[in-house]
Parts: C-alpha cells; structure tokens; sequence
C-alpha cells in the first residue's frame, strides 16, 4: 500500500485536524513550513477562536495589540501590515492577557481590538497582568470592567480577571453600583472581584440574561453598607464561589444569597469558614438543612469546604454519610490538634475538581483517591511532616506545580536508605515559613527529586545550613533548573553564594 503523506489530505481534512490544535501550536509549528500550510493557518477565514493568554510575550513585551499580533502569528519573518486592515468574519471569541498601559491603548483608540469587541466578538477573557505592586486608586484606575461592557454590544460570555505580583489583589473594579444600564446580551460571567458586595451588586438585575455566574471572592466580609441579599434569582442556573480567605460571613450572607437561587442546577463552592461559638462544623446534613433543600432542580454540587473551630468540639459527632446528597460522593477528614484549642474539619466532594488544596495535615487519609486536577497544595500543620507523609502525598497528587509548606516544626524520624520522592511537575516550591529542614527533604537529590523545579521561595538561613554554608557540590542539589529564587528576609551573602545561583 503506498504510504500517505499528510500533505496529500484535501484541504477540508487538513483544517478539520488544524482545528484540534491550539492558535498559538498552529502557528508556532506550521507558518513558514510551506505556502500551502500558510494559507490555511493564516486565512483570517479559519480563525474563530484566539487565545493568546499562555503567550508569555502577550504580558510585557507590547504596547499595542498590533503588535502582540506581529508578534505572534508573524513571529517568523513573514510579518505582514496589512493583515490588520482585514477583517475576520469567522472571529468570535478571543482571549488575552495583557498590561493595563495595553489594554487601555487598545480600547480608546481605533485599534483591531476595539474594532472586533464593538462588532462580531461573542466571547472575550481577559486576564490584566501588573508588572508593578503598586496600588491603585480610585483616582488613576480605569474601569476596564465598565468599558469592555460599553464596547461589547455581542459579548455572550465574559471573563474578567485582574491580577497584581505575588498574591492578588483586587480593587474595586465594578461601576455598576453607581448606573442603572442594562447589559442584556451576556449569558455568562466570569470574574475575580473585592468583596462580597461586589457579588451583589453584580446580582442586583443589571444582567438580565446572565445565566451563569463564576465569581471569586477576595474577602466574604459583612460590610457596613447593607444590600438586598433575598431578591429570587429565577434565572440563574449555574453558579460557582471560591475565595481563598477565610470567611466569618458564611451563616449571614452566602446562606442568604444560596437561598435566592431556587433555579439552580450546577452549584461549586470553595470556601474556608470560620465559625463562633456554638455552630458545629459543616457538613452534609448542614448544607441540606442550610440550602440544598431549596434547590429542586440541582443536578451537580461541586463542594471544599474548610471549617474553623475556636472552642472545644466533640469531633465523634462528625459523620461522613452522604445519604442526603444522594447526587454527590464525598469525602472529609479532622484535625483536633489544628492549633490550642482549635480544630479544623475538611468536607469535600468527590471527584474532587478544583486545581487548588489547602491547610493539607497530618490527618489527612486519602483512601486511594487519586486528586488529578489539583496543581496547588498548601499544607499546614502544627505537628510536623515525616519524609513518608510527604511520599503519599507525590502519589495522590501527581500533577502538582506549585507547593507550599507552613510548618515550624522539624520532622522527628531519622533518615533512611528509602528511594527517593519523585515530584515530576513541580515549578514552583515555598518553604519560606518552614523549618530548614524541610530544605533538606526537598533539595537533595538523595531525598527528593524535582526534575521541573524553576521557582524557588527560600530563606537565606535554611540554604546555608544546608549546604554546610555553601560548601557542599552544587550538584548534589536540585538546582539544575532553577531560574529565580525568592526570600523574605534580608541577607548578607556569602562569597560562594553566586556559584550557586548565578542568576539571583
């Protein structure tokens, strides 16, 4: 049988495997290889979908969303200007992570961008990336989140995220509490706000088709100025939550909102909840009697929920019988020795779909789950970590990028002739606020292996005693690749310090 090349394919089969591929792997792997894949790969015909967010030169290196596209889909010397005066009939969702400086430029002035967005453009995200950690006021901030919607007289489905160095850091980035327009074209919504008045405000009627709301929280506060929390949503119906703080605004305000939604048919929570004294922990038998039972129509409940204790509580009374939530399996586990006096419960459903973990302890007990799709962990613990806890935890968390460890206290098993742990994926690693010796465990090859490691958080004190202040051959560690290294505390560096970490 001759032997078929891909090249000999029509070009109705060609476009239909193009399409399987992201823009940015289209254009990396096949402009410039022939005439016949340049005409297919940038017919402005074939592109409907865009997204340049994973495009690390997308953040900084452009000031005009021209030249992102230069830069992007004629990176290989075939950079056209008139591929800007052409329009995109096909064009309808983009995606974009940008400065604010270029994000501005391009929706004030007649640029492709602001053209697209007041056009044809259905589904837009955009991701605002600071360089600097300097704050904004309300004197030089832009409502970026009021001018899209202005300018996007199609948008569908909205997703908008505001992202500051280091931790977020979200300002108030919703105008809408101040007018009384109507956006009635988006469906969905997809948003990193301040607080929780945010969520209300967004809830308060001014998107009249919104379907679909996914909303982060920086900080679930109850706030001085009170607004309707009991208004029926009848038309919403899916709705997630997550923050990342700690809430003591769970009973009065998110309880209140999940009753509003008697439509509801998917629901995601990811809270960690700080409860007085007198309320239990939460779990399945609360949040049925809480809200679940007002939801008929419910199909899907996504749920991690941390639970806080700062009184004595009888643990035992803790069942894990998910009878109730007939839908859903779950899973929990206690800590009573979270800290004096303080005892933390994690209820989670399964399987578990979040990308993030947190306050994992030594009470952990996976019963053989595997959490594929979590790729942040932070473990915290007042009792210390030994080197086989930390083994289970590369089995059941295979794909982390990015862990961070808070523990004071050094681990108390000696060390042995074991195999060492694998953390195939892992980029970025924090140890700034853990004892030295988890340096140890976690930066000698003997112990650990960490063939991606780039990013490391670290301080100065905990690298000298483990290197016997440098003296130790730096192949010995897993340095290979690192590429930035981060510290809290000011230091004095030693001689040998830069043989080490060239780049630092």
């Amino acid at each position: 049988m001759k032997n078929v090349n891909l090249l000999d394919l029509p070009d109705e089969i060609l476009l239909l495997i193009l399409h399987k591929l992201t823009i940015i792997d289209m254009l990396h792997s096949l402009v410039n290889v022939n005439e016949r894949f340049d005409r297919l790969v940038l017919n402005p015909l074939n592109i409907s979908d865009l997204n340049l967010k994973n495009y690390s030169s997308v953040h900084y290196q452009s000031t005009s969303m021209e030249q992102v596209f230069a830069e992007i889909l004629f990176s290989r010397s075939i950079c056209n200007k008139s591929f800007f005066t052409i329009d995109y009939p096909q064009l309808r969702s983009l995606s974009l992570a940008v400065t604010r400086e270029t994000l501005l430029d391009n929706l004030t002035n007649e640029s492709i961008l602001h053209r697209l967005l007041s056009t044809q453009i259905v589904s837009f995200s955009v991701a605002i990336v600071d360089e600097t950690d300097q704050k904004l006021s309300s004197d030089n901030h832009i409502d970026f989140f009021e001018l899209i919607l202005s300018l996007g007289k199609f948008l569908i489905d909205f997703s908008y995220t505001y992202r500051f160095p280091g931790l977020f850091r979200q300002i108030d980035t919703l105008n809408i509490r101040s007018n009384n327009t109507l956006y009635s074209t988006i469906n969905k919504l997809t948003i990193r706000v301040s607080t929780f008045n945010d969520c209300l405000y967004i809830l308060n009627g001014c998107f009249t088709s919104l379907t679909i709301l996914i909303i982060n929280i920086s900080d679930i506060i109850d706030s001085s100025q009170k607004l309707d929390n009991t208004k029926k949503l009848d038309n919403l119906k899916f709705f997630s939550l997550t923050s990342g703080g700690f809430t003591k605004y769970y009973d009065d305000g998110i309880i209140p909102l999940l009753n509003r939604m008697l439509s509801l048919e998917r629901l995601v929570l990811y809270l960690a909840v700080l409860r007085p004294n007198g309320l239990l922990f939460i779990n399945e038998v609360e949040l049925y009697d809480d809200f679940l039972s007002s939801m008929p129509l419910l199909k899907k409940f996504d749920f991690s929920i941390h639970t806080f204790l700062c009184w004595p509580c009888n643990s035992t009374n803790i069942q894990n019988d998910s009878i109730r939530i007939g839908y859903k399996q779950s899973d929990s586990y206690v800590d009573e020795n979270f800290v004096i006096n303080e005892f933390a419960y994690h209820f989670y459903s399964l399987p578990y779909c979040f990308d993030c973990f947190h306050h994992l302890n030594n009470s952990f007990q996976c019963q053989g789950y595997i959490f594929d799709q979590v790729r942040l962990l932070t473990m915290s613990d007042q009792k210390p970590y030994e080197k086989e806890f930390f083994r289970k935890v590369s089995q059941y968390f295979p794909f982390l990028n990015h862990l961070a460890i808070f523990n004071a206290k050094a681990p108390k098993g000696k060390e042995n002739t074991s195999t060492p742990i694998t953390f195939t994926h892992l980029t970025i690693l924090d140890l700034c606020r853990s004892h030295p010796d988890y340096a140890k465990q976690f930066l000698l090859k003997d112990t650990t292996v960490l063939p991606c490691l780039k990013v490391l958080h670290v301080e100065y004190d905990s690298l000298a005693l483990l290197t016997n202040y440098f003296t130790l051959d730096v192949e010995n560690l897993n340095c290979t690749h690192l590429s930035k290294i981060k510290m809290q505390k000011a230091f004095v560096r030693s001689e040998r310090f830069h043989s080490y970490f060239p780049f630092f």
